[in-house]
């Protein structure tokens, strides 16, 4: 929870938390996890797919007409589930209002796609 203490001490890394640390509105505690969350997502994509192509041309199993068109398109969707481990968790601390008043929305609105995407 975002109290004066934490507001008074700055962002990462200038305050004396050893992990990032966001402040937002009380109402924006969803959203602003979830961003968070798939700006690291989108991040990885980038990374497990050199990681792929890097194995396949190891293992002497690159084949441009196959793997092409697949790593041009690569996402979270295609993320094995050892690379969804790999994934940091994003922390999200909201009070009543964060999470039943004001902000309910946002966070059925996160509840409403976990079937669609990792959570």
């Amino acid at each position: 929870m975002t109290l004066c203490s934490s507001v008074y001490a700055s962002t990462f890394p200038n305050n004396s938390y050893s992990d990032p640390w966001v402040n937002s509105l009380f109402q924006d505690t969803v959203p602003v996890a979830k961003g968070i969350f798939e700006g690291l997502r989108t991040a990885a994509d980038d990374d497990f797919c050199t990681l792929r192509t890097a194995r396949l041309n190891l293992e002497d199993h690159y084949n441009p007409e196959l793997h092409d068109n697949f790593f041009r398109t690569f996402n979270w969707e295609q993320f094995s589930p050892e690379e969804l481990d790999l994934l940091p968790a994003v922390i999200s601390i909201g009070g009543d209002g964060a999470v039943y008043d004001i902000g309910f929305g946002t966070l059925s609105r996160l509840a409403g796609s976990a079937g669609t995407m990792e959570c």
